[in-house]
């Protein structure tokens, strides 16, 4: 049966379309070879097309696309007539496909086996990401082909069978992990040591920017709250066990999911607390960076001098008026250094100024039994 008129024209639209395409396809390959061929005589060169990654001539980005050539050469995915042409390059010592150097799977692998041999007796094929053994860098190979295994089909250039098959074969001996180690556990018991070092087991809420050498526990601390309070597409939602740790916590009073609403007057009362014990009241300019009884107390005096001079800071919420108010009193009392308008702000001079309101609960706050020092140190 024939197709009527209106199928025959789709049928020939659609043809026509597609033959157009690959042409343009094959014109905007053939520009990006001409161009290199350009490149590799241009400028005094000697006639090399092994452009580097960043290398550009006459609008194309040559460097960029002879690397994707390469990787299509290498997984004998390039159509057969733009292979040719690069095997002729290549025949003529103008191009490599292969880096110099560089070493094939199965041999990568050897050297993996010969590094685990010679360092733990064929034990353990966990090399660092930095090992090399015998000029090959086996640890940051190893590190991809972890990658791969895992990605399967979904990989950039996915295994081919018979590599996976040598990686499971490690795995099932017990001398290679493919998996990633969980850090979940690790990171947790980071917070637990927090909370009995720095709140002697009382609660165990890691200020947003503490840090444990180079692990930012505050930071995932507060990645695991969004986690469990479930609702953000960017994190996967909390395992059961993991849910279940941290749900004891909260059951116990010691850990919040939800900010508390008076977290703000803690920390000025904390900051109250700092002035009367360090400066007997003086001064409440708590230097950047300094820790009070497990908080980032200078930090956060600095993110409110800012937000004092700001209506909006960044993912901040606006002061409250009765925020403003309690450190614009100080401000005005001399005790407390107000940020520094910098840039368009300058001209502008001090953000909202706090309504006056009633400053009683502040006066009171700060009427403490210590004798007044003078600035020279000198008690009055």
């Amino acid at each position: 049966v024939m197709p009527d008129g209106d199928e025959r024209d789709g049928a020939t639209a659609l043809d026509v379309a597609s033959r157009a395409a690959s042409r343009a396809e094959d014109d905007a390959w053939d520009a990006h070879h001409d161009a290199l061929l350009e490149w590799s005589v241009a400028d005094g060169r000697d006639g090399s097309c092994n452009a580097p990654w960043r290398a550009t001539h006459a609008g194309f980005n040559i460097g960029a696309w002879l690397q994707n050539q390469r990787a299509k050469m290498r997984a004998k995915k390039m159509p057969r007539d733009r292979a040719t042409k690069l095997d002729a390059l290549t025949a003529a010592g103008r191009l490599w496909i292969d880096a110099p150097g560089r070493k094939g799977w199965k041999e990568q692998l050897e050297k993996l086996a010969a590094w685990a041999e010679k360092t733990n007796g064929g034990v353990d094929y966990n090399a660092p990401v930095g090992t090399t053994h015998e000029g090959a860098k086996i640890g940051a190979w190893l590190a991809t082909q972890r990658t791969r295994r895992r990605d399967g089909e979904n990989a950039r250039r996915p295994l081919k069978p018979e590599q996976a098959a040598a990686l499971d074969a490690l795995v099932l001996r017990g001398v290679l992990r493919c998996e990633k180690a969980d850090p979940w556990p690790r990171k947790w018991a980071l917070v637990l040591k927090w909370g009995e070092e720095r709140a002697n087991g009382e609660h165990f809420n890691v200020p947003y920017d503490y840090k444990d050498g180079d692990e930012r526990v505050g930071v995932w601390l507060n990645t695991q709250r969004q986690r469990f309070r479930g609702g953000t597409t960017k994190n996967l939602p909390l395992t059961p066990w993991q849910t279940e740790q941290m749900q004891a916590m909260i059951d116990a009073g010691k850990l919040w999911v939800h900010a508390p609403d008076d977290v703000w007057e803690k920390k000025f009362a904390l900051l109250l607390r700092w002035g009367k014990e360090k400066t007997r009241g003086v001064n409440y300019n708590v230097p950047q960076g300094e820790e009070y009884e497990g908080v980032n107390l200078g930090s956060w005096l600095s993110t409110q001098r800012a937000r004092l001079l700001h209506e909006t800071l960044g993912k901040n919420r606006p002061l409250s008026d009765d925020e403003r108010r309690k450190l614009q009193k100080l401000i005005d009392d001399g005790k407390l250094r107000p940020a520094t308008p910098r840039g368009k702000n300058a001209a502008k001079g001090q953000g909202k100024r706090a309504p006056r309101g009633n400053l009683d609960d502040v006066d009171a706050a700060l009427n403490v039994d210590l004798p007044h020092t003078s600035k020279r140190g000198r008690k009055t």
